[in-house]
């Protein structure tokens, strides 16, 4: 509603209308009752809702109104909760000119002020008188202290400044309050981390106390011990420590030693000359001598290294004697258990498995993970399809720069 006696000045200017009364609505879709939670806060300049399930909003009012008229309304049939207050009315003139007047910092607000003294609405005749006086006249600006500039009283007069004013304050004050809390919760884990260093102190002084206390106990003891025998010391727990009551006894069992490495140490020297004087021996010999020094050697009983290999059965396994513990110096008896043959057939080997069908001739028979191949001598690795077999001409002059190579390799 608008105020139709206040839609036209006196001299026939016109200024903005201003309203009887204010009304605010809020639709809240699918709601037929207000919220058990709703908050809803109505002042001067502003309107403030909250609710679970809709979104907060906050309303700055075209013009203030008396914050002690609001009036709700809540319409299931619309979902929608009206709020209705009058215009607070207006006491100061300048407020009332700041309002009716143009926007602020427009090109005719910047004219309204430049011809106005106190910022306010100004009447023609004065205007005219201002505008005539300006070319003889020189204003002189007030200085000190208490000068007021103009954009400072726009401020102090403007409500949406002072809201925005008042919100920093606001933000300020609860920055502050923060902050003294987070110094006091500082203060006091400081207090607390203090009582703790304190109390472990404490405890750490009582444990060193409780040992030293049981340090004289123990000492007490072993002395009332040592009195209830008499005063006879105990030399079981003592080091050794006579190095120097026999030194020529000592000195003599340390020179029977330091003969007998060297003399050990001589003859293991002269036991690998000897050996490789006989490596070298052996080597010199034609092989009818030396398989003549071996045939002299077996009669004698002693041992003979043979090149010959026994023959495996087939698919035999293949176990090793070990090496450790075969020096010919412990192999002195010929029916050592050591000098066994560790080649011979055991367990299923004994058994002969080139009888068996070839579907069977395989390690684990029954057993998946089975590889099909056995030995190489049941495997045809000849391949006829290779280039090479194809050109003839290649494989004979391959042949022919073959060392050793007499008869012809084509078959």
């Amino acid at each position: 509603a608008v105020d139709e006696a206040s839609a036209a000045e006196p001299g026939g200017e016109s200024r903005p209308q201003r309203p009887l009364w204010v009304r605010v609505e809020l639709r809240l879709p699918r709601c037929t009752a207000l919220p058990a939670d709703l908050s809803l806060s109505a002042s001067r300049s502003v309107v403030a809702f909250s609710a679970s399930g809709y979104t907060p909003v906050e309303l700055l009012l075209p013009c203030p109104v008396d914050p002690d008229a609001w009036t709700a309304e809540f319409c299931p049939a619309v979902h929608t909760l009206r709020l209705t207050a009058p215009p607070a009315p207006v006491v100061d003139a300048a407020v009332e000119a700041a309002l009716s007047g143009p926007d602020p910092g427009s090109k005719p607000w910047l004219l309204r002020q430049a011809l106005s003294d106190d910022g306010g609405a100004a009447s023609p005749d004065a205007r005219a008188a201002k505008v005539g006086t300006a070319a003889t006249t020189t204003a002189t600006a007030p200085s000190g202290a208490d000068e007021e500039f103009p954009e400072d009283r726009f401020i102090r007069k403007d409500l949406l400044s002072q809201h925005l004013l008042d919100q920093k304050e606001e933000a300020r004050r609860r920055n502050a309050d923060k902050e003294r809390e987070r110094r006091a919760r500082e203060e006091a884990e400081a207090a607390e981390e203090e009582k703790r260093l304190a109390r472990e102190e404490a405890e750490r002084q009582q444990r060193a106390r409780a040992t030293r206390e049981m340090v004289v106990e123990v000492i007490q003891r072993e002395a009332d011990e040592e009195r209830a025998v008499g005063g006879a010391e105990s030399d079981a727990d003592r080091p050794d420590d006579d190095d120097d009551e026999d030194e020529e006894a000592e000195y003599e069992a340390w020179r029977v030693r330091e003969l007998k490495r060297l003399k050990r140490d001589r003859e293991e020297r002269d036991a690998a000359d000897a050996e490789r004087r006989e490596t070298l021996r052996r080597r010199a010999l034609t092989d009818e001598e030396r398989a003549a020094e071996d045939a002299e050697l077996a009669k004698k009983g002693l041992k003979v290294f043979s090149k010959e290999k026994r023959k495996w059965k087939f698919m035999q396994k293949y176990h090793h004697k070990g090496a450790f513990y075969m020096d010919e110096d412990s192999l002195k008896d010929p029916n050592d258990v050591r000098l066994r043959a560790a080649d011979g057939a055991t367990g299923e080997d004994l058994f002969d498995k080139s009888a068996l069908p070839t579907v069977k001739q395989v390690r684990k028979f029954g057993f998946r993970s089975q590889s099909k191949w056995t030995h190489l001598v049941a495997e045809d690795t000849s391949t006829r399809d290779n280039p090479f077999y194809q050109d003839k001409a290649l494989r004979a002059k391959y042949t022919s720069r073959m060392a050793g190579v007499k008869d012809d390799l084509n078959v």
